[in-house]
């Protein structure tokens, strides 16, 4: 696997990044879906053992935070992954089939209650090496 610095940090990351979107469930054509984390389990372990350090989630993945929870999980299953391992996570995205503009969704307070939240579905630590908010649609 190759690794880059990420921007001027010094943190090495993965020049491929596991996408996090499904863990913990999903979205479908009936809405919400919670699945068993095996399939999480699987994935997970299989970027690791690729050498895939940089895993990307956000708060709408897995619907409203299950996703970041299931990686929160997948990450304590090995005593001393954490520090190997980099989140990223972000703010300010809506599922496609909600149409309503997201109010509020880059304002400090926003990024901040969101950040927040993340952190307590990540299990209550500062596991993420990044958190940003998703530019979306302009807003009128």
């Amino acid at each position: 696997m190759k690794y880059i610095n990420l921007g001027k940090s010094n943190l090495s990351v993965s020049a491929v990044a596991a996408g996090c979107v499904g863990y913990g469930g999903g979205w479908s054509e009936n809405g919400a879906t919670f699945e068993t984390d095996k399939k999480d389990e699987a994935g997970f372990f299989a970027a690791i053992d690729n050498g895939i350090n940089l895993f990307d989630v956000a708060d709408i993945y897995g619907c409203g935070g299950r996703s970041e929870e299931s990686l929160g999980n997948l990450i304590n299953k090995t005593p001393g992954l954490r520090r190997k391992i980099i989140v990223q996570s972000k703010c300010g995205i809506r599922h496609p089939a909600n149409i309503q503009p997201v109010v509020g969704s880059r304002t400090p307070e926003r990024i901040k209650s969101a950040a927040t939240a993340s952190q307590i579905h990540l299990t209550r630590e500062e596991w993420y090496g990044m958190y940003f908010s998703a530019k979306g649609k302009k807003q009128p």
